[in-house]
């Protein structure tokens, strides 16, 4: 609610910001006309007053006597006084032709040559007003013809061209009417202007020829508008008006800031209504949240008061009885599987020990018959021995998985000898002494831990490496690698892989697959025994081309004053046989 508030809110506000900026940009575009606007009609203004003033020279009867005058020079010398009369920056008098025999002009060289390509230039276009640029110059200039007479009678004796420099001055002069900076350019020079504007920053301006753009010019933030002037120039006079934004810019900042206030406020109100209806309508249904986390958690005793509406109390007492009901059947599932597992480990249990006592009391009835069947005594007794010692590992092994407490003698010894141990006794096995067990070492594998516990997690991997072996072939590869705090080994083979269908389930007991002789309880002591070390056992990776199995063990295991097992009958036995301990395990 407070995010979709927020977004309600923040639209809002938006919509008005751009609203308000759209009218903003409206009125400086509108701006920008006006002053456009403005500025020719100034000029217009400007150019007016010149005409009045050629007009009214041209209307003196000494301008013309003085025109009929054949001698250039003396009307240069006598239109000295037009010139000061006119009060301008520029005066030329010109034959009917258009060949100029006087010119006047304040502060710059107007050459002959050029005038009169200019004056015939406006000639020609008929253009009365307008531009002429020389050299960095430009002169707003009015030409007017100089005639004597009237009607048919009228004689045109020359032409009066008068005008006024356009520099800073007369820039600043229409840009205070206009209400913007002025700046003139012919090409990309600038010939007069308002300001003294960067060259750089005015590539900005000459760059963009769109419409209504605004540019920064230093710290300065402009509308730009421009017009392009008439002049008599090879180069065209454009003419860019600067409209001042700086107090737009600050009434939208101080609309920006407005807006984060009102935002702020809006989603900080938003938050305590939120609050208060999630206290008066959400408070029931946190207690019932609470209440499912517990049962999720295993905790069917979690006690719920139902409270809140009729609906919310009824879903209460509803969730309660679906938590007692649960409860019941968790009891009742518990029970099930707890005698489901002592069916199937009775009947595994039952099946070796039965095979084994048959086997024990065979030989027995041969070793009493020896004489009389005439057979091997010592064979007879190696063969009740090896059942003896099968049964009492299949017990010792039945304990060791269902010991709570590390039972492991920790004393300092070399990892890499218990290893080469255990793979000695496996292949003391008949079936196995064909197989290479290829040792590698990396670093020291030392530690402190209990060897013949670990011998047996190693015998149980190794016999199950070799018994995994790819038709016969089989290959096992042990590589064993101490670090400063931790030993790591890896045991491998190139069978084709655990079965998918245990891999999870693969260290409990009991578990085996596609094996008839094996009791499933070899990696789940494996399992025991690793963990009572304080290291961990893995299936590291596993393929149709083999499979790794991980032990990783600290250097040191961790003691504890339960740890001192003292050895009975059973385990004597057991360590009289290391290579007939334990039966084969499976995966």
């Amino acid at each position: 609610m407070v995010a979709i508030f927020a977004a309600l809110t923040g639209t809002s506000l938006f919509v008005v910001r751009q609203a308000v900026r759209s009218e903003v940009a409206r009125q400086i575009s509108e701006g920008s006309e006006s002053s456009v606007g403005d500025f020719v009609r100034i000029q217009r203004q400007e150019g007016a007053e010149l005409e009045r003033s050629a007009a009214l020279i041209c209307e003196l009867p000494p301008l013309k006597s003085m025109m009929t005058t054949a001698d250039s020079a003396t009307i240069q010398d006598a239109s000295d006084d037009f010139f000061g009369l006119s009060a301008t920056d520029l005066l030329l008098l010109a034959r009917p032709n258009g060949d100029v025999v006087a010119i006047h002009v304040n502060g710059s060289r107007f050459s002959l040559p050029a005038a009169g390509k200019l004056l015939q230039e406006s000639l020609r276009r008929n253009n009365g007003t307008g531009l002429w640029r020389e050299g960095d110059d430009i002169y707003l200039v009015v030409t007017q013809p100089i005639i004597s007479g009237a009607g048919p009678e009228s004689n045109l004796l020359g032409y009066l061209a008068i005008g006024k420099r356009v520099d800073d001055s007369l820039a600043k002069q229409l840009g205070s009417f206009a209400g913007s900076e002025v700046l003139l350019t012919a090409g990309n020079a600038v010939v007069a202007s308002t300001q003294p504007f960067d060259s750089g920053e005015l590539q900005t301006i000459y760059n963009d020829k769109s419409e209504n753009r605004d540019v920064w010019l230093g710290n300065r933030h402009y509308a730009v508008a421009s017009i392009d002037l008439p002049a008599n120039s090879e180069l065209p006079i454009r003419c860019y008006l600067l409209l001042p934004l700086a107090a737009w810019d600050a009434f939208l900042a101080r609309l920006n800031q407005m807006i984060l206030v009102l935002g702020a406020i809006a989603v900080f109100g938003a938050i305590i209504l939120v609050l208060l209806i999630s206290s008066a309508i959400t408070g029931p249904l946190e207690s019932l949240v609470a209440a499912v986390r517990a049962l999720a958690q295993g905790n069917y005793q979690y006690a719920l008061q139902p409270g809140g509406s009729a609906e919310l109390a009824e879903l209460g007492s509803a969730f309660d009885n679906m938590r007692q009901q649960l409860l019941e059947s968790q009891r009742k599932q518990l029970e099930a599987e707890r005698l489901a597992a002592l069916g199937r480990a009775a009947g595994s249990i039952s099946h070796d020990l039965r095979h084994q006592l048959a086997a024990v009391v065979a030989n027995a009835e041969f070793l009493y018959n020896v004489n009389e069947l005439n057979f091997d005594r010592e064979e007879i007794y190696s063969e009740v021995r090896r059942g003896a010692s099968q049964m009492t590992e299949l017990i010792d092994s039945l304990v060791e998985v269902s010991r709570e407490k590390p039972m492991v003698v920790p004393v300092p010894a070399d990892l890499s000898q218990v290893v080469r141990k255990a793979a000695e006794s496996v292949q003391a096995s008949p079936d196995f002494r064909g197989i290479n067990i290829d040792i590698h070492e990396r670093g020291s594998a030392d530690g402190v831990f209990d060897p013949r516990k670990l011998e047996r997690v190693f015998f149980n991997l190794l016999l199950n490496a070799c018994e995994a072996g790819n038709n016969g072939d089989a290959r096992v590869t042990v590589e064993i690698e101490g670090s400063e705090d931790r030993l790591e080994c890896r045991v491998g083979d190139n069978g084709n892989g655990v079965p998918e269908s245990i891999r999870a389930s693969l260290f409990e007991p009991f578990v085996s697959e596609g094996k008839t002789n094996g009791t499933g309880l070899g990696l789940a002591i494996a399992k025991k025994i690793v963990e009572d070390h304080g290291g961990e056992i893995l299936l590291e990776k596993t393929s149709e081309q083999g499979s790794v199995f991980l032990v990783r063990l600290p250097r040191k295991a961790p003691t504890s004053s339960d740890n001192v097992q003292v050895p009975n009958q059973a385990s004597k036995v057991s360590a009289a046989w290391p290579g007939e301990l334990t039966s084969r395990t499976d995966r």
